[in-house]
């Protein structure tokens, strides 16, 4: 088929492009596959059945299904196409971190969000914000402003999934000294992921602890971050940094 592509932003990729690693998409489903962003964007760029608009917006859209009319602006003309059928695309953004100031964000600079950790990956750096010291105890934060009345109702859908896949970053730069606690209310390995979820089970460098972080505090002396919580499995309360 005949494709007609319009991104709003100047290059093809969105949010996928700053990140390291995919979750698994083969089978056995256990292993981080590359990115392979660049590959893909240019088989579509040199795709001769797809027309590429960037820095381009939908002006507007007359018709019916199976005959649409859609106005494309880009470089400051306007163009229109026939087509048959619309995809649209919505996209994303994370949440406003400032909103979490009970977590740290904003007063603790070793406090980062999940896409600020995969952009660190992604450019080979895992360390620490206030220092520059390699990060190699780091606790990860589900549901942090979801599944929240004061926030979002919501489960992302996503954060889970995301958190595991970080600490094979961390695993991979620091080997056996590496340490990954994640604190959550419950895991969602969502559609193929449940074999994915189980290796990272039994990984014995990375715990997971069944809790809802109520307060993140800093030592000021080290810049480590303090954990404040309940075990919701009764076992005891704790203060991990």
């Amino acid at each position: 088929y005949e494709v007609v592509l319009v991104e709003k932003q100047a290059q093809l990729g969105g949010s996928l492009a700053g990140v390291k690693k995919h979750f698994p998409t083969h089978a056995p489903y256990t292993e981080l596959e590359e990115n392979g962003l660049a590959d893909k964007i240019q088989k579509v760029t040199y795709n001769p059945r797809i027309k590429v608009y960037t820095s381009a917006r939908v002006v507007k859209t007359e018709g019916q299904p199976g005959m649409f009319d859609v106005t494309v602006e880009s470089d400051g003309q306007a163009v229109t196409h026939r087509v048959g059928a619309i995809v649209m695309a919505t996209g994303w953004k994370p949440y406003d971190a400032s909103k979490l100031a009970h977590l740290g964000y904003g007063t603790s600079a070793n406090v980062v969000t999940n896409e600020q950790f995969e952009a660190m990956a992604a450019e080979g750096s895992l360390v620490r914000p206030s220092d520059g010291r390699e990060a190699k105890n780091i606790a990860f934060l589900q549901c942090a402003g979801s599944r929240d009345e004061n926030h979002l109702p919501h489960c992302s859908r996503i954060c889970c999934m995301a958190s595991l896949k970080q600490t094979r970053y961390v695993r991979e730069a620091c080997g056996a000294e590496a340490r990954s606690t994640i604190y959550y209310i419950d895991i969602r390995a969502i559609d193929r992921f449940e074999e994915f979820y189980a290796k990272v089970r039994r990984d014995p460098s990375v715990k997971f602890i069944k809790s809802k972080v109520a307060r993140i505090a800093e030592d000021k002396s080290t810049k480590n971050v303090i954990l404040h919580g309940v075990d919701t499995e009764g076992y005891h309360r704790y203060a991990n940094t």
